[in-house]
């Protein structure tokens, strides 16, 4: 799932930072931005293409090896303002 709120940096590093969600309930079937066996996804942010970079891990079996697993290509991340 997705959420959009707005993240609070505590100067304080022995306390944690605080996130406050927009909406109410971040789980709402709309909020899903992949199905399937996408899994343990990350973010990073490219400065240089502004923008939000998004990669994760998908289930995959390869006869020959013994790994389950592989990384996903990396995809472009963006939410339409008119969508609140």
């Amino acid at each position: 799932w997705w959420a959009v709120g707005e993240y609070q940096e505590n100067a304080d590093p022995s306390k944690p930072d605080s996130f406050v969600p927009s909406a109410a309930d971040v789980h709402d079937n709309d909020q899903k931005y992949d199905f399937g066996t996408f899994y343990a996804s990350k973010t990073f942010r490219d400065p240089k293409g502004n923008r939000q970079v998004l990669f994760g891990w998908t289930n995959y079996h390869c006869d020959g090896t013994n790994w389950a697993g592989i990384q996903t290509f990396p995809r472009t991340v963006a939410s339409d303002p008119e969508d609140g």
